[in-house]
């Protein structure tokens, strides 16, 4: 199941570590850039990383949603994938 295996993304710890380096890396260049359009650049992409992440959750919510809260594994993934935000 997709929102299975979204859940399983969101509360890997490589995920969660290459996209918080990702994410101070962005932040970082975007803070030190004097050309404006680089630097929108940076802030489109960090953005970016937060749009994935919302894509995966919502992937595990919709799914929890669609089962009404019947689902003991999708509801466990979902908890946990939010206490991983």
């Amino acid at each position: 199941m997709d929102a299975l295996e979204a859940g399983r993304i969101l509360q890997s710890r490589v995920f969660r570590d290459v996209f918080a380096r990702l994410d101070a890396r962005y932040v970082q260049a975007w803070r030190a850039g004097s050309d404006s359009v680089r630097r929108d650049e940076w802030w489109y992409m960090q953005r970016a990383l937060g749009a994935v992440k919302k894509e995966l959750f919502d992937e595990l919510q919709c799914a929890a949603i669609l089962e009404k809260g019947k689902d003991e594994v999708l509801n466990a993934a979902l908890e946990a994938a939010k206490g991983k935000e």
